[in-house]
C-alpha cells in the first residue's frame, strides 16, 4: 500500500508541474511555443468546430460560429488546467 502511495505523489507532482509549465508557457513567457497541453486543446477544439462547420456553408453564419472558436479555446485550456490541479494535488495528498 505505501508503494501504491509513493507512485500516486510522484504522478501527482509529475501532473502539477506540467500543468504549471504549460500555464507559464501560455501566460508568462513572451512568445513561447506552444506546449503538448496547449496543442492537444487547440487540435481538440479545432476539430469540434470543424464538425460543427460541416453542416453549415453559408459565409457569415460560418464566420458566427468561428468567431467564438478563440474564446472555447481559451476556456476549455482554463478548464483543463484547473482540472489538472485539482487531479494533481489530490493524488499528491
Amino acid at each position: 500500500m505505501h508503494v501504491v502511495r509513493v507512485v500516486a505523489a510522484i504522478l501527482g507532482g509529475t501532473l502539477v508541474v506540467v500543468t504549471t509549465l504549460s500555464v507559464m508557457r501560455a501566460l508568462v513567457i513572451p512568445r513561447a511555443r506552444p506546449g503538448g497541453v496547449s496543442r492537444t486543446i487547440d487540435r481538440f477544439v479545432d476539430g469540434a468546430f470543424r464538425l460543427v462547420l460541416r453542416r453549415t456553408s453559408d459565409y457569415e453564419a460560418r464566420d458566427e460560429i468561428l468567431a467564438g472558436q478563440a474564446a472555447f479555446y481559451l476556456l476549455t485550456l482554463l478548464l483543463v488546467w484547473l482540472a489538472a490541479y485539482l487531479i494533481g494535488y489530490a493524488l499528491l495528498l
